[in-house]
């Protein structure tokens, strides 16, 4: 759902989604900064690319997955201030892989860049 999401913000995006995408980056930048968790400025984050896609499927499926998100969110940012620095700033850069993706209207891009980014979740949650 959120490649698809990701790949379709690439086209439809407006450039009021492209600073909403931007600020909330930049909030994740703060909270990179501040070593807090930010489960909520990640979740966000990836709101934000699905409201971009302008598809109200997309939006409704990953807004209705907050709570469940936010948990898992909670326990990796968690981790992450645990195991390094480097883990969080890899996170980030997975991030600005999609951001990018969207700002250069890439379509393919962004779907790979948001999928990349959540196998590597999903790895990093459970050590493979």
């Amino acid at each position: 759902v959120e490649s698809g999401a990701a790949g379709l913000a690439a086209t439809m995006a407006t450039e009021a989604d492209l600073a909403e995408v931007q600020r909330c980056y930049d909030r994740l930048d703060s909270v990179i900064r501040e070593q807090a968790v930010g489960a909520g400025e990640d979740f966000d984050f990836h709101l934000a690319v699905a409201r971009a896609s302008r598809n109200q499927f997309f939006i409704s499926a990953i807004a209705s997955m907050q709570p469940q998100v936010l948990v898992s969110m909670n326990l990796m940012r968690s981790l992450s201030l645990i195991k390094s620095m480097e883990r969080q700033h890899l996170v980030q850069a997975e991030h600005a892989l999609v951001l990018d993706a969207l700002r250069r209207k890439d379509a393919a891009g962004a779907g790979s860049a948001m999928r990349l980014h959540l196998e590597n979740a999903r790895n990093r949650m459970f050590g493979q």
